[in-house]
């Protein structure tokens, strides 16, 4: 839903098409051993088979408790068979760092570092940042890059010793609620809140 335009456009083109997103990582030791990975590998979330249509979705454990062990690990949300032909380009593909990949419906992600110059000029979709993004001209120009398409911006983040711009969006977010017409938006997730963790191995993590 992220990438979903508004009614008119959606007319025009299916939402999944033709997109461009750009993907910030905080360094490219995080790119490859985090982000890649939770696009192009197994295992990123469990799937079940409903028990109501057959398909497959992912599995919901505070519903669904007693099927665990039916659980599976789910397929790559990007399968080598979705990618272009030479639709891949990597920055050091034995660390399995990328630097671009084109999918066959047309979308287009573009990898980089928050230790790295912001791209100028390309029109987008949307943007993740993942952790925190120290250059303080990311924001900004990403901002720019997102004009002509409407598009989002997503930051998911630890708090660690937050920049200034994530630490001025947390304070917007909490000022301007979470109504309709809100421009930002925050989401607080615990680990203690997440279910697809077991319990006592949240235990031996926060005793640790």
């Amino acid at each position: 839903n992220a990438l979903k335009p508004d009614a008119k456009e959606l007319e025009k083109e299916p939402f999944w098409l033709n997109r461009r997103i750009i993907v910030v990582g905080k360094d490219q030791k995080h790119l490859g051993t985090v982000l890649w990975p939770k696009f192009a590998k197994r295992g990123a979330f469990k799937m079940i088979r409903d028990l109501e249509t057959g398909a497959f979705r992912a599995y919901r454990p505070l519903i669904e408790p007693e099927r665990e062990s039916e659980a599976k690990p789910a397929p790559p949300l990007i399968h080598k068979s979705d990618i272009a032909l030479n639709g891949m380009s990597w920055e050091n593909k034995s660390l399995g760092i990328p630097t671009s990949c084109r999918l066959k419906n047309g979308t287009e992600f573009w990898f980089f570092t928050g230790l790295a110059e912001p791209p100028y000029g390309a029109d987008v979709d949307m943007v993740h940042f993942d952790e925190e993004i120290r250059g303080e001209s990311w924001y900004s120009e990403m901002l720019a890059r997102l004009l002509d398409r409407r598009g989002r911006l997503i930051w998911s983040a630890t708090p660690e010793n937050a920049t200034q711009a994530l630490w001025d969006l947390s304070e917007r977010a909490d000022t301007e609620g979470a109504g309709p017409d809100a421009v930002v938006r925050k989401f607080f997730f615990h680990i203690d809140w997440n279910p697809h963790i077991q319990s006592e191995s949240k235990k031996q993590f926060f005793d640790s």
